[in-house]
């Protein structure tokens, strides 16, 4: 218990320190971009966390104070989702074959390796971490970059995702309250703040020479995602009587098990 605390200060210290940096670095990087998934993405893995094989949670204990802000704002992603985001996304699909598709989100996956290894060593997944270790190496350089994925397919190498927000809940940091953001999607306090830990371990955006090129990557991931995800949250949508509660539910069941996976 004394180490897991000395860890736990750790990290808060390294959020103190990384939401605390010069305003010149805060001013180019302090996107709300960062803080959270886009409302497209957060909302599909919501609803992989219904269908996925969790643990039950017999019920939802993540507070709501906000509740008719965040159902506008809801509203608000819900319509950009359908006005916007997947007419883009349906144009992809229908003009970048799926194998690029996959490769550039393999690619991605494969940057953000140094914050999976990061947080699985601050949970004490060793085994895990030196994993996403080598699985870095061998895709990186076989696997040009990350756009294959050798590590998997022939050394059978798992893959853990980790993040900070999941690490702040291994050490007994509750979610707090639950936030829905214009564009970003469901969040809570403590996700949304190890997205900005997250944010500093993602070399993709911290080494990036302009905020231009963090926005442009950024959109890229996104849309490629959402490209190969259109419909999932359609039927997500279609089959809850209250999608909004749905979606609540299922993002804090979703974070979670992560956690406790």
């Amino acid at each position: 218990m004394p180490a897991r605390n000395t860890v736990l200060v750790a990290i808060l210290t390294m959020l103190f320190v990384t939401v605390s940096f010069p305003t010149f670095h805060f001013a180019r990087h302090h996107s709300v971009w960062h803080f959270s998934p886009d409302s497209a993405r957060a909302q599909v893995e919501a609803l992989q966390a219904i269908q996925a094989e969790t643990e039950e949670f017999e019920e939802e204990t993540m507070a709501d104070p906000f509740e008719p802000i965040n159902r506008a704002f809801f509203q608000f992603n819900d319509k950009l989702y359908f006005w916007l985001l997947k007419p883009i996304g349906k144009v992809i699909r229908i003009y970048v074959p799926e194998g690029i598709r996959i490769g550039v989100h393999n690619a991605f996956y494969n940057t953000e390796a140094p914050l999976r290894v990061l947080t699985n060593l601050l949970q004490g997944k060793f085994k895990a971490g030196g994993s996403e270790v080598l699985s870095f190496a061998i895709n990186s350089t076989i696997g040009l970059g990350g756009f294959f994925k050798p590590a998997q397919k022939e050394f059978h190498l798992g893959q853990y995702p980790e993040d900070v927000g999941q690490t702040l809940g291994f050490y007994g940091i509750g979610p707090g309250f639950f936030m829905v953001l214009p564009i970003l999607g469901p969040t809570s306090l403590r996700d949304g703040l190890g997205k900005v830990g997250n944010f500093y371990l993602i070399p993709y955006y911290y080494f990036s020479p302009s905020y231009l090129l963090d926005y442009g990557l950024y959109t890229l991931k996104e849309i490629n995602y959402i490209s190969m995800h259109i419909g999932e949250y359609e039927g997500f949508k279609k089959a809850a009587i209250d999608p909004y509660i749905s979606m609540r539910s299922a993002f804090y069941q979703y974070r979670e098990a992560a956690i406790r996976r």
